[in-house]
């Protein structure tokens, strides 16, 4: 993936963006063409800047990076103080993005949505997901392993569903709780 074009760059003011200068800002970015393939890289090898069209969904540190990303409820990616990856841009998404994770070293993340439907772009692997699967409450967030070989994705009812190396360690549907407002898991390190 190219970076998106160097050079000044503004967003619109907002609550979000406040007592940052302009220059220290970055449109959220999209990737024009990108399909809904979850296990690749959207198709379109360029990168434009827009400005955001949904509201933010999540937002996910890097270790490598001094900054930020974030990401749109449509799954448009803004980088702050971060490379560029790729953006799920014009991609008709079944359900809205509901969160995102970074890799240890900054160079990939995830996108979740609602259905349980994973994007994954830059170092991130792809370990499956929800979408097409039958949920009692939607998907709510996600959460990546330490090494970055797997993620969590957790319900709004506290459901927890492991990918690649993450361990099931538990849920509270399993232990008989019965909630629907959970909004988000953090891993602990071990």
């Amino acid at each position: 993936m190219q970076a998106a074009a160097a050079g000044p760059r503004s967003a619109p003011a907002s609550a979000h963006n406040a007592g940052l200068k302009a220059s220290d800002q970055n449109p959220l970015t999209t990737s024009p063409g990108s399909t809904r393939n979850e296990s690749s890289q959207p198709s379109d090898q360029s990168a434009h800047t827009t400005s955001p069209t949904a509201p933010l969904g999540s937002a996910a540190p890097s270790s490598s990076f001094p900054g930020y990303r974030i990401v749109s409820t449509a799954g448009l990616v803004g980088t702050y103080g971060e490379p560029f990856i790729a953006s799920l841009g014009a991609t008709n998404l079944q359900s809205s993005v509901v969160g995102m994770a970074g890799t240890p070293d900054g160079s990939g993340y995830w996108l979740v949505a609602g259905d349980g439907g994973v994007f994954a772009f830059g170092d991130a692997g792809f370990h499956g997901s929800l979408s097409g699967q039958t949920l009692q409450r939607d998907v709510v967030g996600i959460a990546s392993t330490p090494d970055g070989g797997g993620y969590w994705e957790v319900g709004a009812d506290g459901g927890v569903f492991a990918f690649g190396d993450a361990g099931f360690i538990g849920s509270l549907p399993g232990l008989g709780v019965n909630v629907s407002n959970i909004v988000g898991a953090v891993p602990t390190l071990f």
